[in-house]
């Protein structure tokens, strides 16, 4: 009975993504973080002054996700997406954001980037903010992303400039120091 109970607490801690071993899988120099709710709660845009039967309900994740992967690979060509129990020595968790004007005709996409050390230190916080013209009725989705993407590009210029957050990419971390997995970046105390 006591090896049944054992074997199933370890299964579950492995479908968790949780070990028994101190240190988590390293698998790069860098991993991005995008919070998993981006990819389940829809958001909207449209239908305040047209009704509110013209709206553009949209998921963050899916359309921020190739963006963040294209831009930072440019400047770290092992970067990979945060799976359960991966780490590594930096981890970025980008927080996209959206808004439209309607009066402007204006889409203003939000980019904010908070890096850490793959030990759960924050390092840094990036942000960004860009507008694409456009009506929010006519391909939408092609419009957020081209904001995503004007935002995202001022963010890898911001890590660039931060010599830094550089150096802690080029060095890596010690070896004496413990790699949280990736995704315990959201439990992690707010940055000061």
């Amino acid at each position: 009975m006591k090896l049944a109970k054992s074997m199933l607490l370890a299964v579950l801690f492995t479908l968790c993504g949780v070990s028994s071993v101190a240190h988590a899988a390293p698998v790069g120099r860098v991993l991005i973080y995008i919070n998993p709710q981006e990819y389940i709660y829809e958001h909207r845009i449209g239908g305040v002054g047209s009704g509110w039967d013209s709206v553009y309900w949209f998921k963050q994740g899916p359309m921020v996700e190739p963006v963040a992967m294209e831009a930072l690979q440019t400047l770290f060509a092992d970067a990979r997406m945060c799976e359960a129990g991966m780490a590594a020595d930096t981890i970025i968790w980008i927080r996209p954001g959206v808004v439209y004007n309607d009066q402007m005709t204006n889409f203003y996409g939000s980019i904010v980037a908070d890096v850490y050390a793959g030990n759960g230190e924050f390092v840094a916080s990036y942000q960004a903010t860009a507008a694409k013209s456009g009506f929010w009725d006519v391909y939408p989705g092609e419009k957020i992303t081209a904001a995503y993407k004007l935002a995202m590009q001022e963010v890898v210029k911001k890590i660039q400039a931060d010599e830094k957050l550089q150096g802690l990419i080029t060095v890596g971390l010690g070896k004496d120091k413990t790699k949280i997995p990736c995704s315990m970046v959201a439990l992690l105390p707010p940055k000061k």
